[in-house]
């Protein structure tokens, strides 16, 4: 009797194994595909970006160049077109409380160019104009015909959805601009986050009668990282082997017990070189072994704390280097781990190239810069060495650290849109010039603000030339109101431009910039960056390159 319910509960315990293992292959079948989709969404996502920073690109060009508005706005409308696809489409402006176009496309094949080109209409009137302006949000119509705010003019009868997209400048919104389609339903909100950035650059055009809009580059690079955990016996070695994902069982020592059919393929191994005969360790090359065989020992400790899920570098029986991501997990009752493995060698090559492209992109916006601002060539380059190792040396995270790199790049951006007399004037600048010359903070701001950087670049920009005592400008924040990555910028930026030599003036010398940052350290500037700024220069050596 005692054998035989010895035996039954050997069997319901295997049942239960079972049952617990068929589970899991389940849960893995279905995380595959998951992540499936989830790659396609982003290699779908990553040709969009393509082709709106190629898009941004060439705007950059034609905004850099002597062109007329008509010729600007002309090329606007072009590549409006290219990223949202639109029958006729229009830029109008508000003028004494009427909404008056300034330029159009593609109203001529519906006979109402004329009229478009004319219009001039009191903006009281136009219920849905005057809600974009007053709500400074775009507006879909999906269908004309069923909105019974729509006014109908004989010459624009035929347009059966439309796109408004307020054109703002210092919050205010100074216009429209307008896509119209012959058919409903054309436009969805998507549309709206590709449109912004042109928008913003509309806006900036018609203030200051040429239109200034800088290459974009959104960087959207996820981890493709969902895998799931699987051990099998010999019966259920099918699906084992056909997860999709290279999948593996290590013992307690680290020997590999099974291996399945893409974990050969990444290896280059076959299953009889490798299943209980090769170490986990033998796959990992030897700046992460100590990681790795750390994590080993934790995960089985009763309150280990190890990571599940982790990217480490795997070398493979041609001795090549492949970035991979694991996630790994003890089988439940068992010593073993199962563990399965993404090759992301692509995915980070391609945000390698990214990164290298955002970079590029950051480097031709200073350098356009330089180009409106000769005499302080290479200025935002040096201020970005200072500013990033003060933010080193303060031990901040990377992602500040980077975000202050980046901001420090195109700081200036704002000066882009102001006449080259003023920037490059050898003498007093009058009060006037001064105060345009100030707005270059909220121009810079303006110009970032719609682009998705992973770090506050616009905030920082904006913030400056803020002083500690509400002294700065634009807003006159004070204290711990301005973003430290702003407080180490403007640190920065004053000892770079005091050392260097302005059109009003010589190079007042590294000595005179450090005395000035000591002489106002906690009224002007922070405290803890002048502290890091006078170690570098008078302890370390930091020297502009």
């Amino acid at each position: 009797m005692k054998d035989a319910k010895k035996t039954e509960e050997k069997l319901i315990a295997k049942l239960a194994e079972l049952k617990e293992k068929y589970r899991i292959q389940v849960e893995m079948a279905t995380e595959r595909k998951r992540a499936e989709k989830k790659r396609e969404f982003l290699l779908k996502k990553e040709r969009e970006q393509h082709l709106r920073a190629e898009t941004l690109a060439k705007v950059t060009l034609i905004l850099t160049s002597k062109l007329s508005l008509t010729t600007v706005l002309e090329e606007v409308l072009r590549q409006v077109k290219r990223l949202v696809p639109y029958s006729a489409c229009n830029i109008a402006l508000i003028k004494k409380g009427q909404l008056c176009n300034v330029h159009s496309q593609g109203y001529d094949k519906y006979g109402g160019k004329r009229f478009i080109n004319n219009f001039t209409y009191p903006l009281d009137k136009l219920i849905l104009d005057k809600e974009v302006i007053k709500s400074a949000k775009p507006l879909l119509i999906s269908d004309t015909h069923q909105d019974p705010r729509w006014i109908v003019f004989k010459e624009t009868s035929w347009i059966r959805s439309r796109l408004s997209m307020p054109v703002c400048l210092d919050n205010k919104v100074i216009g429209l601009l307008n896509l119209d389609s012959d058919t409903p339903d054309k436009f969805v909100k998507n549309d709206i986050r590709k449109l912004q950035p042109l928008t913003n650059a509309a806006a900036i055009a018609l203030e200051n009668a040429r239109l200034f809009e800088e290459v974009r580059k959104e960087i959207t690079e996820r981890k493709q990282v969902e895998k799931a955990l699987v051990e099998s016996e010999e019966k259920y070695r099918s699906i084992f082997e056909n997860t999709g994902t290279a999948t593996v069982i290590l013992e307690e020592n680290t020997v590999i017990s099974m291996v399945n059919n893409q974990f050969e393929k990444l290896s280059g191994y076959s299953k009889y070189e490798i299943e209980n005969k090769m170490k986990w360790t033998d796959f990992v090359i030897p700046k992460d072994l100590r990681m790795m065989e750390k994590y080993h020992r934790e995960r089985r400790k009763a309150e280990g704390k190890a990571p599940t899920e982790y990217e480490f570098s795997f070398i493979d029986k041609k001795g090549e280097i492949k970035n991979i991501f694991l996630k790994v997990g003890i089988i439940p009752g068992t010593a073993k781990s199962i563990a399965s493995l993404m090759d992301i060698t692509k995915s980070k090559q391609a945000e390698e190239r990214l990164k290298k492209t955002m970079d590029a992109t950051i480097d031709t916006i200073s350098k356009i810069i330089e180009t409106k601002d000769p005499y302080t060539s290479g200025h935002q380059q040096r201020v970005c060495q200072l500013a990033t190792r003060i933010a080193q040396e303060m031990k901040l995270p990377q992602d500040k650290i980077e975000g202050i790199r980046i901001a420090s790049l195109i700081h200036d951006i704002g000066k882009i849109g102001l006449p080259t007399e003023i920037l490059s004037k050898p003498t007093k600048l009058t009060d006037i010039e001064f105060s345009l010359i100030k707005g270059h903070s909220q121009m810079g701001y303006d110009i970032l603000k719609s682009i998705d950087f992973s770090y506050p670049i616009d905030k920082i920009v904006l913030q400056h030339h803020e002083r500690l005592n509400g002294s700065g400008y634009p807003n006159r924040l004070k204290g711990d109101e301005i973003l430290l990555e702003a407080r180490i910028l403007g640190v920065a930026d004053v000892v770079e431009a005091m050392s260097s030599h302005r059109p009003y003036r010589p190079a007042l010398g590294i000595d005179k910039a450090l005395e000035e940052i000591s002489q106002n350290r906690g009224t002007l500037y922070d405290p803890e960056v002048v502290d890091v700024c006078l170690k570098l220069f008078r302890e370390k050596g930091f020297k502009f390159e």
